[in-house]
């Protein structure tokens, strides 16, 4: 039987602590067939102050725990108060979480981030959650047999018993869909995508270059603060994180996986998809330098799989069929280029409204992700 007596934890507070904290799921997830390393380039610079604009408005914690001596676990809370302030509410959040199959080191995780919130004020605790919302969301519960997708969770499996346990339940789940394109879309979308194409109010960007990207990946993030605000745990970008996140994601994006639809010259819709490069992240380790970054474009030509990121259409647009508009073509450019299915990332499971789209293109799902709550005060 194993005691309190076999557990450290200790707060991150220097820099051996952080690279042990950073490198921790490359150790528990060694033999671990489908998981995905980070970008070890872009983790660094998520923990640190000076390079990441959230820690201006997010109180953060970073914990380490130890077990009969051996590093065994991990969490990060998060105190948004940005979005606290928005939305009047005291929660805490709780992400980057890793452990060992061992109720006793989960427990122990979750317990200090948990006394952290309430000792903040905090009344509620929801995770896994990062600062931002395009940070993974939720832990996988079905689908732990598929390529997983960018920023997407890949856990273990004995994961979600460990957070139920310390009694964790469930706040709503997430689905992403599988849409096979193999044969095309259905007819509907190809007439809605020949009415709005003569349509002399609408307007479908095509992007030939990552500089014809540049002028318009700006706009298209304004978007996604007007079109996600009202998501649960969404905090709006400021101008500077909206330039960090472009000159992150525009190096890996391809031009034409990207649309961005005008009516009457307004910006009212936008899409992004990309190549899943997931096995070349794997073959690379995590690093660019020095053969990492031509297994990720070995991988990202021989990718049959195209992953929907991030989309978005302003609330007065919904309705008149942009998203068919943009998914059509995006499908018939992945058709030309040999991809054969799409990931649709997550969709929120009471989002019947973007369900009902992707499964009338056919889609089925295939993966499961699910986020957790509990009372603290």
């Amino acid at each position: 039987m194993h005691t309190n007596k076999d557990i450290r934890l200790a707060v991150v507070q220097n820099k051996k602590q952080l690279k042990d904290f950073i490198y921790l799921p490359e150790i528990l997830h060694k033999n671990h067939a489908k998981w995905v390393p980070p970008m070890y380039t872009d983790e660094c610079k998520y923990y640190k102050p000076k390079k990441n604009q959230a820690y201006a408005y997010c109180d953060v914690i970073l914990v380490l725990c130890y077990y009969k001596g051996k590093l065994s676990g991990r969490i990060m809370g998060v105190i948004n108060q940005r979005y606290n302030s928005l939305k009047n509410e005291k929660s805490a959040r709780f992400c980057n979480f890793e452990s060992i199959d061992n109720q006793l080191v989960s427990n122990e995780l979750l317990n200090y981030v948990e006394n952290w919130a309430i000792e903040k004020g905090m009344n509620n605790i929801i995770g896994p959650f990062g600062m931002y919302y395009h940070d993974p969301i939720g832990f996988m519960i079905q689908g732990y047999d598929y390529e997983p997708s960018i920023s997407t969770y890949y856990n273990f499996d004995y994961i979600p018993t460990l957070i139920e346990i310390a009694g964790y339940k469930k706040k709503y789940d997430l689905v992403a869909y599988r849409i096979n394109i193999v044969n095309g879309v259905p007819d509907l979308f190809r007439q809605i995508h020949e009415r709005l194409s003569n349509s002399n109010t609408v307007e479908l960007l095509k992007f030939k270059s990552k500089q014809d990207l540049k002028k318009m990946v700006i706009p298209m993030l304004q978007l996604l603060n007007e079109c996600y605000i009202e998501i649960d745990g969404y905090s709006p970008l400021n101008d500077d994180e909206m330039q960090t996140l472009a000159k992150k994601f525009i190096p890996v994006l391809d031009p034409k996986y990207v649309k961005l639809v005008l009516v009457n010259k307004d910006p009212a819709g936008f899409m992004i998809a990309m190549p899943n490069i997931s096995p070349g992240i794997r073959n690379s380790g995590g690093k660019l330098f020095p053969f990492g970054i031509l297994k990720i474009y070995r991988a990202l030509k021989k990718s049959t799989q195209l992953d929907f990121l991030l989309g978005g259409i302003k609330k007065q647009y919904q309705g008149i069929g942009i998203d068919a508009l943009m998914a059509f073509d995006i499908i018939k450019t992945a058709r030309q280029n040999n991809f054969t299915f799409v990931d649709s990332h997550l969709e929120m499971e009471l989002n019947y409204k973007v369900r009902r789209g992707m499964e009338k293109l056919g889609g089925r799902v295939y993966k499961k992700y699910r986020l957790y709550q509990k009372k603290i005060d």
